[in-house]
């Protein structure tokens, strides 16, 4: 499985299929030491995972949080600090 994040949205693609998802898709992110989180906005609950194993380098880590921080906002957990205010917002919203 390979995935791709661009100021378009989101790809996974697969030898049999690819799925695309805009930046409107999500309503926020998790970032954890193992794990990003992308809240679906549609589905309440869902989401999608990116394990950061699978990404390499710091300087690519640095520009897939810079895309999300410029199209969804500060995460809403980073590294287990969650920012009420942002939960707040997303869930009244």
């Amino acid at each position: 499985m390979e995935s791709s994040l661009s100021a378009d949205g989101l790809r996974f693609q697969n030898a049999s299929s690819e799925t695309r998802h805009d930046w409107s898709a999500f309503s926020g992110w998790i970032e954890s030491e193992s794990v990003i989180v992308l809240c679906l906005s549609n589905f309440k609950g869902a989401f999608l995972t990116l394990p950061t194993r699978a990404i390499t380098g710091a300087d690519v880590h640095q520009r897939l949080r810079a895309l999300l921080i410029e199209h969804l906002g500060p995460a809403l957990v980073t590294r287990g600090q969650v920012r009420s205010q942002q939960l707040h917002h997303k869930a009244s919203a």
